[in-house]
């Protein structure tokens, strides 16, 4: 079971699992690696810190996730790395702070969150999919000991749905209850992303931040029209929003990246941003 073998101490979700909607095929699914450079500082002592980063000052982690996989072998989609890397600039800030992760797939981004410090939460509309984010938060360990946690769970996007989680799982769920919200690669159906904005709002506590990137192509409509409609129902839901895009925008410093390609910062207007 990967890297969830390194680490004996039993440390678990501090969420009660909400009881499956399906049952987990472990044979349609595959165990890929990731690896990211975090301060050394954070990574002392640690089992699953075996060298060091690339960068001076960090070390080199790695932990372990099962999921689908998609077309040249990988079982996250180029959006998810994105945004991951661009957790790694914050980590430091992760400790103590509670994460979620909408639309999660393999629940890569909520993962690490969990890792690096925080109590996170990773959620998919699908409920195919929520036996994956559970089993992948049933193999979660502190091998950094950073006190972090993983739970997963079904969430359906909208006001209405987020007050329905937040009635049948208070323990897991709450109005403005996650410092950090994240997702990468869900906007792209157009229908969703009004919802999707409402989401956001009702989750994001009022020093918090969302991290929204996108990578992927967009159906039913084009990718700038989605991102567009997607603004747009950000801006109803009151929530102030900062684009970044290729080349100029910090996120995309490195590697090659299309024009449509775009990381979203948002928070509540005039809130200073606890994760900044």
């Amino acid at each position: 079971r990967g890297l969830a073998q390194e680490c004996t101490d039993g440390s678990q979700s501090e969420h009660p699992a909400p009881m499956a909607l399906a049952l987990f095929d472990e044979s349609i699914h595959v165990e890929r690696k990731f690896a990211f450079d975090i301060p050394a500082a954070l990574g002392a002592g640690a089992t699953v810190c075996e060298a060091e980063g690339s960068a001076e000052g960090t070390r080199r982690f790695e932990m372990s996730l099962l999921g689908y996989e998609k077309v040249g072998g990988d079982i996250v989609w180029r959006g998810a790395r994105l945004l991951a890397a661009e957790m790694t600039r914050k980590a430091s800030k992760m400790r103590g702070r509670s994460a979620l992760e909408l639309g999660a797939g393999s629940g890569l981004l909520g993962a690490l969150a969990a890792h690096l410090g925080a109590h996170a939460v990773v959620t998919d509309g699908d409920e195919g999919e929520v036996p994956t984010l559970e089993e992948n938060a049933a193999r979660f360990c502190d091998g950094l000991g950073l006190g972090g946690s993983l739970a997963g769970a079904f969430l359906e996007w909208g006001t209405e749905a987020g007050v329905r989680a937040a009635e049948a799982s208070p323990e897991v769920f709450r109005r403005g209850g996650f410092d950090l919200v994240l997702g990468s690669d869900i906007v792209y159906i157009p229908q969703y992303i009004p919802d999707l904005a409402e989401t956001i709002a009702f989750f994001l506590a009022r020093d918090g931040e969302a991290l929204i990137s996108n990578t992927a192509v967009a159906t039913r409509t084009s990718q700038p029209e989605a991102r567009a409609l997607f603004l747009k129902s950000l801006e109803a839901a009151g929530l102030h929003v900062e684009v970044e895009t290729p080349p100029d925008g910090p996120a995309f410093a490195e590697g090659e990246w299309s024009n449509t390609d775009y990381l979203l910062r948002i928070s509540w207007p005039s809130a200073v941003v606890a994760l900044a």
